[in-house]
């Protein structure tokens, strides 16, 4: 009885993490050609802060596919944006004042470090998903549109 409550609950999480894992699929709206031929900019769209670089000189403005890497890479690069700003704020407001060192508790390393790791599994996510010809939501944050 035990081990079928525990593989329930394997099955449970394997179900959970699949789910989060397998977000909306927008492949079959993308022309093959145009993937073909904007692959390497969509990759590098998950590099950040390079977003921008596209936006600014408008170049996504002719692929729909282009746009919506764009769009997903912008997102990873907040991602990173919101990373590091919340761990300067909470290290400038949680640091303790000692006579060797200025010391940050542990808390607020663990907390920058997962936001660290969420922007990097995100980038990462985004850059595999690409490099395989898909063109996946990034989870959580993959349905918010910034670019229309």
């Amino acid at each position: 009885m035990n081990d079928n409550n525990e593989k329930n609950f394997g099955d449970k999480v394997g179900e959970s993490f699949e789910n989060f894992i397998n977000t909306t699929d927008h492949d079959k709206e993308y022309d093959a050609e145009d993937k073909k031929k904007n692959k390497l900019e969509a990759i590098a769209s998950y590099i950040p802060f390079v977003p921008l670089y596209f936006i600014i000189t408008l170049k996504y403005k002719n692929s729909s596919y282009f746009k919506f890497h764009v769009n997903q890479g912008l997102l990873v690069t907040f991602c990173w944006v919101f990373s590091i700003f919340a761990s300067l704020i909470l290290s400038a407001i949680f640091k303790r004042e000692s006579m060797i060192i200025n010391d940050i508790p542990l808390w607020i390393s663990l907390i920058s470090y997962l936001l660290y790791c969420c922007s990097f599994l995100l980038t990462i996510f985004g850059i595999i998903n690409t490099a395989n010809e898909s063109s996946k939501e990034l989870p959580l944050i993959g349905k918010i549109k910034i670019i229309k």
